[in-house]
């Protein structure tokens, strides 16, 4: 059995004034990802699925991960 964790984390780097379409992948701070996943690595959980939504109007990227572990 496992338990399974899920968190929302934004993922844009920031930015002033307008921001366009076309740069929202551009200005992504993947390296806030990579930290989540390596973080709850070292607490044990295991990366199950992440999912990514892109608001265009806005320009914002938000992804949810989910995490398990072995129940104690």
């Amino acid at each position: 059995m496992y338990e399974y964790k899920s968190e929302v984390l934004s993922i844009n780097k920031e930015h002033k004034g307008i921001k366009f379409v076309k740069t929202v992948i551009d200005n992504l701070d993947k390296d806030k990802l990579d930290e989540l996943i390596n973080a709850r690595a070292a607490e044990g959980w295991e990366l199950v699925t992440h999912s990514s939504l892109v608001d265009n109007a806005l320009g914002r990227v938000s992804t949810i991960v989910t995490f398990r572990r072995p129940r104690s």
